[in-house]
């Protein structure tokens, strides 16, 4: 393959390392802080979700699009699409899924709070 064919395989490498940082947004839901003794096994879990799954999407875009064997160049494209993310889209995803958590965390210790009111209400009579 000659290199004017290749510059399109490489922006498709690309996006799909850009479209992995997504991907890694949504396996890292897994992770989200649970008690202490599960936090380390439940990242290593998401991880490994993250890279098979990521793996997977390789595989399936390279069959799709008739691409020929792996190339150095597809490394690069992933990891340079990666990057591209976490640089650019990365923050401000990080901060919608904090105020996310943030306001469902509230909305459970609200309801909570309310059910041990509920129980200090029913002792009392």
């Amino acid at each position: 393959m000659d290199g004017a064919g290749q510059l399109p395989i490489f922006f498709l490498c690309i996006s799909l390392g850009f479209g992995g940082g997504f991907l890694y947004e949504v396996v890292s839901l897994m992770a989200l802080p649970k008690p202490k003794k599960w936090r380390g096994g439940l990242r290593f879990f998401a991880d490994v979700a993250f890279f098979v799954a990521f793996a997977g999407l390789c595989v399936f875009v390279a069959s799709w699009f008739c691409l020929p064997s792996f190339r150095e160049y597809y490394y690069v494209g992933f990891a340079l699409g990666l990057l591209i993310y976490l640089k650019t889209f990365h923050k401000a995803v990080a901060f919608f899924k904090k105020i996310c958590y943030n306001s469902v965390r509230k909305l459970v210790n609200c309801l909570k709070k309310r059910k041990n009111f509920r129980k200090k209400e029913e002792k009392r009579l």
